[in-house]
């Protein structure tokens, strides 16, 4: 199996990855820069890495005071 973390057709578009669960049975998170990139990202683990279940969760900035 390839580790997406380190793969060549999403270090581009990440800001940082990390590892969820255990023993292979787990779950990559992604950081990305915009939505823009996560939409790619989601597009390359579903169609050239054939990862299924990819998804976004875009999660607003917060107003510092």
């Amino acid at each position: 199996m390839f580790e997406t973390r380190t793969h060549a057709l999403l270090k581009q578009h990440i800001l940082a990855a990390k590892g969820v669960g255990s023993q292979g049975d787990g779950s990559v998170q992604f950081l990305c820069a915009s939505a823009e990139k996560a939409k790619t990202v989601c597009e390359v683990l579903q169609g050239e890495l054939n990862l299924p279940g990819a998804f976004v969760l875009e999660v607003p900035a917060s107003k510092t005071n």
